[in-house]
């Protein structure tokens, strides 16, 4: 074990030495140390003039969790003092600090709850703030200040480390709290306290006993709040662990994943605010209680993860986690945690998926997008406290909670935020009721974990009802994500009591992200009629009731509209209920409830939300005679078959027009009896049917037909299908297409010329034909080609004797019907590129070039009579370039005196060969 030795003045215990300090000490200026310094600095100012109270048995009530906020202040004083650089400000810090210690000391107990009295959560403050006291201003303190901040850690630690009724309670935040901060203290003593060693053993067990039975997707299962408690001291022990005692706790893919976790579990970053940043499944409020960032950042620096780093700086930027009034004292954490050098990489739909099912605990989040603007849908379907635990207290007879007391029975119940604010929300920190959640009540009865509800049903008391509720298992069955859309199916049943006669609850979903619209089917099956709920609790005003059955309900920034489809008997109403709004505590809150006495039911609901004043889209509902459920929104049609768990995507007919065969090709698939055909019918604009009949359904229920047309024009498609439950109309244009464009290069030198055309689109495999017409309108070059697979052509031909005039080129293709024409001027005498000199043994012609492409260059030098009409000598040079090279060519000829000559010179482009000139 690595011993601490205070004194070598550089060397201390806690997470910094004096070098670390010394490092962060030049960064508080700089970047995000300095915005996250500049709140800590402001924090101890505030606390310098503050002292804790005098101990009265006023102030001794409940857990005492007063106690532990005065160590948290104590710890931001002595890490200022460590950083500072004003010594006035500095002699202060301590002074103050050596003053909370005091009056801390000075109290009989650190906690009230419990047989033992300092074996509770208020005294983790306590313990973390006179350990960094001790460790951080060792060499600043006198003796008898060292002395009595041991003796004060040592004897409290001695009853700490007994425990409490937690102190097997592997995932309880109490037990992670008390002997977390404990071993934060040991670690600071155990050099003159030898005891404390024995204290780091069996904490450090616990704690990997902790990782061990955690959920393996890190996930919260009793809200975010109690998630972060236990996150803060998970973190802190597994680094000093892994320091001290050489474990590899921090290692653990756990970590990572926790930081997933807490990333996906908070709002669109757009509307973080100091009061809402979370989502607050379980007892928790809406905002950070114990900031994310800190141990976020510590996750970050371990991993290397580039998105959690790029969630830990907006959280810095932004200044609304850490800064919370709650959290301000520990912000410290977040500065030595925190690495800048860590590169950071937005979240993407690619590195970050926009559906996401934690298998563990079954936490499901459905966005929109990860643009800080979008909207999401969350709910939970898993096991209390996770597979791995949940396991464990089954086999245990001894065991009955490992830490679910703040967990709520709210399975299958949806969360939605969008428009920047919460449309449903979960209830927070009150007692746990199912009545109040968007979910399922069972004769009158809610889920395991409404301990109101089992006692009053059933007679069961806490130990009873989790023994059951550990041997629930709700779970997402299945989860499909599409780019428009999300469907997930998820398996409830299990999460009520047996004697409900409870035999099926399955919550089906489908997320609309582009018409802001979340459409649930639920099927329910119980052993024997019995009053069946569902209930909808919306966050915005008063409902108001439609007249097509759905209710409205105005938020600041939406509307809600929310329509249950109440058929067969089941009845929908707009009632005031009474809800818990605290720890039995009770209220009142308003419920869009539907109900229905049956032993099977299966209940379809729409629920669309709008920005602004605008009006949510409204829903139909088309039940098949094959039980399937057809959701249709404007012209988008969603089909849920709940016996398959299949979804069939938005606008089952599709039809499109092909100019090249001069049909409508119509496709699509049914949900129903595939020995029925689908009638399909093309009516065009005039009103009149050019076509009628009946396509054929493949056994897998998909069909397609291409549908022959006699001109252009706009056309209806009509088509039904008995799984329709109606008749499905589309608009199709049939335009005459325009005929690609074509080029043609002509290359002439007295009896040559050159031709080379491209088509840029056209139909794959089709045959073309392409003819060259002189100025006399006699066809010089007529052919016939194909175009390669990728629809394009190229053909080239040498063609000649040439007159000078113009030259029409010309391109036809069946399936266009038309000809595409381009006229193409050839001079015989036109300027050379190239130019001529007189050399010393006659004529010098030189050209340079440039490309930027692949390509060839020639050089032709001819000598002619006299009258330029007979080729008397002819020189050529030809030259490959590489994209972007320059070359020179050259060439000389003698051109002899026996008579006048005319010299002249060419340069050539293209695959053209000598052997083409002849005299």
């Amino acid at each position: 074990m690595k011993k601490c030795n205070k004194i070598i003045s550089l060397f201390l215990c806690l997470l910094l030495d004096q070098q670390g300090f010394d490092a962060l000490k030049a960064q508080t200026g700089t970047g995000n140390y300095g915005k996250i310094w500049a709140g800590i600095e402001q924090d101890a100012d505030s606390y310098v003039n503050q002292t804790p109270p005098d101990w009265s048995e006023e102030i001794n009530q409940g857990e005492n969790l007063w106690i532990s906020g005065w160590g948290e202040k104590l710890s931001t004083l002595c890490f200022v003092y460590k950083l500072t650089g004003d010594e006035t400000k500095k002699a202060g810090y301590k002074a103050s600090a050596t003053r909370y210690v005091n009056r801390l000391i000075s109290y009989p107990v650190w906690a009230s709850r419990g047989a033992t009295a300092n074996n509770e959560m208020a005294g983790q403050g306590a313990f973390l703030g006179i350990a960094l006291y001790y460790d951080w201003l060792y060499h600043d303190l006198t003796q008898e200040e060292r002395d009595a901040a041991v003796n004060a850690l040592s004897v409290r630690g001695e009853d700490m480390i007994k425990g409490g009724w937690w102190k097997t309670s592997w995932l309880q935040n109490h037990m992670m709290s008390c002997w977390g901060s404990l071993f934060v203290a040991a670690t600071a003593i155990y050099d003159v306290y030898p005891a404390a060693e024995g204290w780091m053993t069996k904490i450090s067990d616990n704690f990997q006993k902790t990782l061990e039975l955690f959920p393996a997707d890190g996930t919260g299962f009793e809200g975010h709040m109690y998630w972060s408690i236990t996150m803060r001291w998970q973190t802190m022990v597994s680094r000093l662990s892994d320091q001290f005692l050489n474990t590899q706790m921090f290692q653990l893919p756990v970590f990572r994943n926790a930081a997933k976790w807490g990333f996906y579990n908070a709002i669109p970053r757009d509307a973080w605010r100091y009061d809402t940043d979370q989502f607050n499944g379980g007892d928790a409020p809406v905002y950070s209680y114990y900031s994310m960032a800190n141990f976020m950042a510590a996750i970050a620096s371990k991993t290397g993860d580039p998105v959690i780093q790029w969630y830990v700086n907006q959280c810095i930027d932004r200044l609304y986690n850490w800064r919370n009034q709650i959290n301000a004292p520990l912000s410290w954490q977040l500065m030595i945690h925190y690495n800048p050098a860590i590169s950071e990489q937005a979240p993407s739909a690619d590195n970050m998926p926009l559906d996401k099912t934690f298998s563990d605990t079954g936490f499901t989040y459905l966005r929109s997008g990860w643009d800080g603007s979008e909207d999401v849908v969350a709910f939970r379907s898993g096991r209390v406290m996770g597979k791995k635990a949940a396991e464990y207290v089954l086999a245990d007879p001894n065991q009955y909670d490992l830490g679910a007391g703040h967990q709520h029975p709210d399975i299958n119940s949806p969360v939605i935020f969008a428009n920047g604010e919460w449309l449903f929300k979960d209830d927070g920190y009150v007692t746990g009721s199912t009545g109040q959640h968007n979910t399922l009540l069972v004769g009158g009865q809610g889920q395991l974990g409404d301990l109101p509800s089992m006692q009053a049903s059933y007679g069961l008391n806490q130990l009873d009802m989790n023994k059951l509720w550990y041997q629930a298992n709700p779970r997402v069955v299945k989860m499909e994500s599409y780019p428009t859309f999300t469907y997930v199916v998820s398996d409830g049943t299990g999460s009520y009591h047996p004697q409900s006669g409870l035999e099926k609850f399955y919550r089906h979903f489908v997320y609309l992200k582009e018409q802001d619209a979340l459409l649930v089917l639920d099927e329910v099956e119980a052993q024997e009629e019995t009053d069946l709920t569902f209930r909808w609790r919306p966050e915005g005003s008063a409902i108001a009731a439609q007249a097509d059955g759905s209710y409205l309900c105005r938020s600041t920034n939406s509307n809600l509209r929310i329509l249950p489809f109440a058929e067969s008997g089941a009845e929908s109403a707009s009632v005031s209920l009474p809800v818990y709004t605290g720890k039995n505590v009770t209220g009142s809150g308003q419920f869009i409830q539907v109900k229905k006495t049956a032993d099977s039911w299966t209940q379809a609901t729409a629920i669309t939300w709008a920005a602004g004043s605008t009006t949510p889209a409204s829903v139909k509902l088309n039940k098949t005679q094959q039980g399937i459920y057809e959701f249709v929104l404007g012209d988008k049609v969603i089909a849920v078959d709940p016996g398959s768990q299949t979804v069939k995507p938005a606008d089952p007919v599709q039809a499109a027009y092909h100019f090249d065969t001069k049909t409508i090709q119509v496709s699509g698939m049914v949900s129903g009896s595939t020995e029925t055909p689908v009638t399909a019918a093309v009516v065009s604009d005039s009103g009149d049917t050019v076509w009628s009949g009946q396509i054929p359904v493949s056994a897998d229920g998909s069909y397609e037909s291409e549908i022959p047309l006699s001109g252009f024009g706009v056309y209806s498609v009509n088509v039904s299908h008995t799984s329709y439950g109606r008749s499905i109309s589309l608009e199709i244009t049939a335009e005459e297409p325009e005929l690609p464009a074509f080029t043609v290069t002509v290359y002439a030198a007295e009896q040559i010329l050159r031709l080379k055309g491209e088509l840029g689109i056209a139909p794959e495999n089709r045959v073309m034909t392409v003819r060259l017409t002189a100025p006399d309108q006699k066809i010089i070059y007529m052919n016939e080609f194909s175009c390669r697979t990728d629809g394009n052509y190229s053909v080239s031909a040498v063609v000649g004797p040439l007159q000078e005039g113009s030259y029409r080129a010309e391109v036809y293709s069946a399936a266009y019907d038309k000809v595409q024409t381009q006229w193409i001027p050839v001079a015989l005498n036109g300027q050379s590129a190239a130019k001529i000199t007189a050399a010393a043994d006659g004529y010098e012609a030189v050209v340079t070039n440039c490309t930027a492409e692949s390509k060839e260059f020639g050089l032709i030098l001819a000598v002619y009579n006299q009258t330029g009409n007979q080729l008397v000598d002819i020189q050529t040079v030809y030259e490959a370039f590489s994209p972007g090279e320059c070359k020179t060519l050259r060439l000389t000829c003698d051109p002899g005196l026996e008579a006048d000559k005319t010299v002249k010179a060419f340069v050539w482009d293209g695959d053209i060969q000598a052997a083409a000139l002849q005299p």
